[in-house]
């Protein structure tokens, strides 16, 4: 907005027009960003975009891609007293555990392949939710986590990957086993000699008197979204984020002032190159 203002009272003249876009439900649960999706639906996007979010201090040009899963698994039969429990029935929390083994089994070779600017894949499990008494055999696990994957994959290599662990444990362990892929979103990578890159680094040396280094994201921005979903290249320049997230969130002023001059900068330099 500020952006704006000074271009409007300067009577800034352009080879173009700059555009400037805010919406909802930017974290949405699942990825569900309507919003978004409505206004690139509505062609409402640019050639290139500068969003508001990460960077700051280098200029992302590579992004991690993410998949949000969750296991379930049930077996048939009531809960029961364990010593009611009969050598065939299959504690869920044991197939819990040897669903657990699987994926750190096929996920671990590819956590050491290093790509340049984000590092390795990754797996996080958040959530192992099992029980409800110390000697009750349970009908029910649930394992709930992460899958961050490098250009070099896909979601739909990732699907496969997760899908072939849940049939692996159905015909181990014998039960059922249901996988719930709740977001995925596509990993990024923008050349060097992208307009919009070039343009927003000639304009941070031009403010800052500094180079903005490359580097690489495992965070999902909406810049992930313009490039997967308009095929708009995007670059994610703003504040320090360190504070995201906590309970005491804060940025400080002379960083939305550096910011807000690289915003400018940036138009200029795309916009009459």
């Amino acid at each position: 907005a500020e952006m704006a203002r000074v271009f409007v009272e300067s009577s800034a003249k352009f080879k173009g027009e700059i555009l400037i876009t805010v919406h909802g439900l930017h974290e949405a649960p699942w990825g569900k960003n309507e919003t978004l999706r409505s206004l690139i639906e509505k062609k409402i996007f640019g050639d290139a975009a500068v969003v508001g979010e990460l960077g700051g201090t280098f200029l992302p040009i590579v992004g991690k891609g993410l998949t949000i899963f969750e296991f379930i698994i049930t077996r048939e039969g009531p809960v029961l007293h364990e010593t009611m429990v009969s050598p065939d029935i299959v504690n869920p929390i044991w197939a819990g555990h040897r669903l657990l083994e699987i994926l750190r089994d096929k996920v671990a070779p590819l956590t050491q392949e290093f790509y340049e600017y984000v590092g390795p894949d990754s797996l996080f499990i958040g959530i192992f939710e099992s029980g409800d008494f110390y000697n009750r055999v349970t009908q029910k696990c649930r394992i709930v986590g992460t899958r961050r994957h490098t250009p070099k994959r896909t979601v739909d290599d990732v699907r496969s990957e997760l899908e072939s662990v849940a049939q692996q444990i159905q015909r181990e362990m014998n039960v059922k086993v249901v996988l719930n892929l709740q977001r995925m979103e596509e990993a990024f990578q923008l050349s060097k000699d992208e307009k919009i890159v070039k343009a927003i680094r000639k304009a941070y040396l031009e403010v800052t008197g500094k180079e903005l280094p490359y580097g690489g994201t495992s965070t999902i921005a909406n810049g992930t979204h313009l490039i997967q979903w308009a095929s708009v290249p995007s670059v994610c320049h703003a504040v320090d984020s360190t504070t995201a997230h906590a309970d005491l969130e804060f940025v400080h002023l002379e960083d939305i002032v550096r910011a807000t001059r690289v915003y400018i900068a940036t138009a200029l330099n795309f916009l009459n190159y």
